[in-house]
């Protein structure tokens, strides 16, 4: 089973360029089913093979369960999240980038399965700072990422008053603090908060 690569997709900018944007990256089909997010507008296939989908999009297949935010008429902004398999259509983003250089793209995306989170940046950028949030009794992680160190320990300390004072649990008392982790444990259950700097694949 293939593992789930989530996207999540800003643009912001013109008002103009944005609206060019959405409209390009959007279609609605013969049945007027609207797709917010359609690789095969943006960059067509020819056979439309799963080999042919990675040489040209970077991942190989279409983008699954689309939700879009924030656009309306007039909007200078835009927020889209789509799931992929194994890891992000890094060449939608390049596709993308050059058509609309007056457009901020920012494309962030998280696979925990194989451990790979980051950012899309044609600028060179090789690292993100991930927060996660792990409680014993909860299988997935609070995770949250950032492109600066001191936002995501900002992060961390805002996380950490919201669960003393929702857990009753003394924060000078209770917990084992590492240079970037915070760690507590009661009878009950078990809570780590850290952040990590990680290199961008």
């Amino acid at each position: 089973m293939a593992n789930i690569c989530s996207n999540y997709v800003s643009i912001s900018g013109d008002e103009e360029k944005v609206q060019e944007f959405v409209e390009y990256v959007e279609s609605i089909d013969s049945e007027g089913k609207e797709n917010h997010f359609d690789f095969t507008k943006i960059i067509p296939l020819n056979g439309g093979t799963a080999n042919e989908a990675t040489e040209k999009w970077g991942c190989n297949c279409i983008a699954d369960a689309t939700e879009r935010q924030g656009y309306e008429d007039g909007d200078c902004w835009c927020d889209w999240y789509f799931a992929t398999k194994w890891n992000p259509p890094y060449k939608i983003y390049e596709f993308l980038s050059d058509k609309f250089p007056d457009v901020h793209i920012v494309w962030r995306y998280e696979e925990p399965g194989g451990d790979l989170f980051g950012y899309l940046n044609k600028d060179g950028a090789s690292h993100v700072y991930m927060f996660m949030g792990c409680f014993s009794d909860d299988n997935e992680p609070d995770i949250a990422l950032f492109e600066d160190g001191s936002e995501a320990m900002a992060h961390l300390n805002k996380e950490v008053e919201r669960y003393c004072k929702d857990y009753n649990m003394d924060k000078e008392k209770d917990v084992t603090v590492g240079p970037e982790s915070w760690h507590f444990e009661s009878k009950d259950h078990q809570m780590t908060f850290y952040v990590r700097r990680m290199e961008v694949k």
